[in-house]
């Protein structure tokens, strides 16, 4: 085992180990549907421990494990204790926060609605967010964080106009700093149809194959910024937020691969 997880590295492996029906491990039968202990061993020997030597590792590990079950218990998708209610069991080993059921979200969740994981972590993707989108400024930082605060409490109609108004920050710095005169720009944003028209002065010159990649990212949210902002209902489902949240960062690691393309301006 190549140092200690931190807690979205625990997070992840608990996914996986509860999607992959691992809830028993012959080292010690349970009650409980998810016993953090036995999730440990299993990283643990994953991680190349010796046989021997995986109790010695517990105490580390749960530092990681113990957090990440709670950050999963805080979204909704565990919560501490048995399945269902078992006469004549009062304490035991899982109220020490060991033991821990699955809800039905945390079914749905886990099973496989999301494919390719996105931290729940806050930290984890507020972090990769500011690494490649500090470049467009505290508006795009400060909207995509909003976005995975919203993830996060399953407010996934919130992420997606988020996201669209990150998106929407994002292209308005790329275009103040290609045409060098803030104001001009904000008051061309700000006119009608200006959100195309800055689009626009961002692409001018551009070479196909740029234009192209740059608007199969913002036309699609676009499409969920303006989903989630209008008065109709939108049934936004997490899958639908999930996949505006990767199309933002793939977005931000676009743009921020191109931007001397895209401005002029050497990063």
């Amino acid at each position: 085992m190549n140092g200690l997880p931190d807690v979205e590295d625990a997070i992840q492996f608990i996914v996986r180990y509860v999607r992959e029906g691992r809830r028993r491990n012959t080292d010690r039968d349970t009650d409980y549907p998810l016993d953090v202990p036995n999730v440990m061993r299993a990283f643990a020997a994953e991680g190349g421990v010796a046989r021997n030597q995986i109790e010695a590792q517990l105490a580390p590990l749960s530092l990681a494990f113990y957090a990440a079950a709670w950050e999963l218990c805080r979204k909704g998708a565990l919560r501490p204790g048995y399945a269902q209610y078992q006469p004549n069991r009062v304490g035991g080993h899982g109220w020490d926060f060991s033991g821990y059921a699955v809800t039905p979200f945390g079914e749905t969740w886990i099973s496989g609605l999301i494919a390719d994981y996105v931290p729940v972590e806050p930290g984890r993707l507020a972090r990769m967010f500011a690494d490649r989108g500090g470049w467009f400024g505290s508006g795009f930082v400060e909207r995509a964080q909003e976005a995975v605060k919203a993830y996060n409490a399953q407010a996934f109609l919130a992420c997606c106009a988020m996201c669209g108004a990150a998106c929407e920050s994002a292209v308005l710095a790329l275009a103040i700093a290609k045409v060098g005169n803030e104001e001009r720009v904000l008051r061309e944003y700000a006119a009608t149809a200006g959100r195309g028209r800055i689009e626009r002065t961002v692409l001018k010159g551009q070479p196909e194959r740029i234009a192209t990649e740059f608007r199969r990212y913002t036309d699609l949210l676009k499409y969920w910024r303006d989903s989630a902002s209008h008065g109709r209902a939108a049934q936004i489902t997490e899958a639908e937020a999930y996949t505006t949240l990767v199309l933002l960062l793939r977005f931000a690691i676009f743009a921020s691969e191109h931007q001397l393309e895209l401005t002029g301006v050497p990063e």
